[in-house]
This record gives C-alpha cells, structure tokens and sequence, in this order.
C-alpha cells in the first residue's frame, strides 16, 4: 500500500470511529506501517476491548509476553484498517 492510499483511509477514520459510537479521544494511537504481510497496513490501536467490540466480530489472542505476562491481544479490520487493543491478564493461567 502507498502512502497516499494510507493517508486516504486515515481520513476516513473519523468517519468509521463516528458510524461505531466511538470517540476520537479513545484511540490511543494511529500507524502506518509499511512492512504489514497482510494488506492492513492502517493501524488504529483503542484503549480498550469495549471498543473493539462495537465495531464487530473480533478476533482474540492470548500472547506471553518476554517477561511472561499473558496480554490478550483484541483485532477486527473495518475498510481496510486494524483496529486493535491489548489488555494484560491478571491471575490467569495460560494453556496454549
């Protein structure tokens, strides 16, 4: 994906964010990256799973983490963009 194709589907974001109750203010960060093997590469990262939630079916991940906290990590892709959110599991066993 170009930069301008990027640049295009971020101005859109208010738009999406606006169409799923979401506020601008609960993005907590917004990506490009370029070296994306899927053809997402607009990231939109939420504060939280309630966000996520609204904007549809989700796919949910536990990872381990290097030090060895379980994140679960919360995507769904809307026009071309992923969103996303991480939560840390607290007294939680992994059985992966």
């Amino acid at each position: 994906m170009e930069l301008a194709q990027a640049v295009s589907k971020i101005a859109e974001l208010p738009k999406i964010l606006e169409k799923y109750g979401i506020a601008p203010e609960d993005v907590l960060k917004v990506e490009y990256n370029l070296h994306r093997v899927h053809d997402t590469h607009v990231e939109v990262h939420l504060y939280s799973r309630e966000f996520i939630e609204k904007l549809g079916d989700f796919q949910a991940e536990n990872i381990i983490s290097d030090s060895g906290d379980i994140w679960t990590h919360y995507k769904v892709v809307k026009a071309g963009i992923s969103f996303m959110s991480c939560k840390r599991q607290q007294d939680c066993i992994f059985h992966g």
